[in-house]
C-alpha cells in the first residue's frame, strides 16, 4: 500500500542521504591528510633551518676565535674579521626569523588539520546517525 510506497521513498531518500556523507567523509578525511603530509613538510623545513642555524653559529664562533688570534697583530685583519663574522651572525638571525615564520605556518596548519578532523568526526557522527535511522526504519517496515 501507500504507507510501504513512502517508507520506501525514506528509505531510498536516506540512502541517498547516507553515500553523500560518505563521500563528503572521504573528501574531509582527503583534505586532513594532504594537512598532515604539509605539516610534517613544515616540521622537516624547521629542523633543517634549526641544524643550519647551529653549523652557522659554530662556524661564526670558530672563525671568531681563529681571526682573535691571528689579529693580535693588525687593524685590517680585525675589521675583515669583524666583517666576516658579522655576515655570518647576520645570517643566522635571518634563518631564525624564517625559523620563527615556519613555525607559526606550522601552528596554523595544525590548528587547521584538527578543525579538518573534527569535522570528519562530526560527519562521521551523523553518517552513523543516519544510518541507525535507517536500519530503524527498516526493521519498522
Amino acid at each position: 500500500g501507500a504507507a510501504a510506497t513512502m517508507a520506501e521513498a525514506a528509505a531510498k531518500e536516506q540512502a541517498e542521504r547516507i553515500k553523500a556523507l560518505e563521500s563528503q567523509v572521504h573528501g574531509k578525511e582527503q583534505d586532513l591528510s594532504v594537512q598532515q603530509d604539509l605539516i610534517s613538510e613544515m616540521e622537516k623545513e624547521v629542523k633543517a633551518k634549526k641544524t643550519e642555524i647551529k653549523t652557522l653559529k659554530e662556524e661564526a664562533k670558530k672563525e671568531r676565535e681563529a681571526r682573535l688570534e691571528g689579529s693580535k697583530e693588525g687593524g685590517a685583519e680585525l675589521d675583515e674579521a669583524k666583517g666576516v663574522i658579522k655576515s655570518l651572525e647576520d645570517e643566522v638571525e635571518t634563518l631564525k626569523e624564517q625559523v620563527e615564520g615556519r613555525e607559526e605556518d606550522l601552528q596554523m596548519a595544525k590548528e587547521m588539520a584538527k578543525q579538518q578532523s573534527e569535522r570528519v568526526k562530526a560527519v562521521e557522527a551523523e553518517l552513523e546517525a543516519a544510518k541507525k535511522a535507517t536500519d530503524e526504519a527498516t526493521k519498522a517496515a
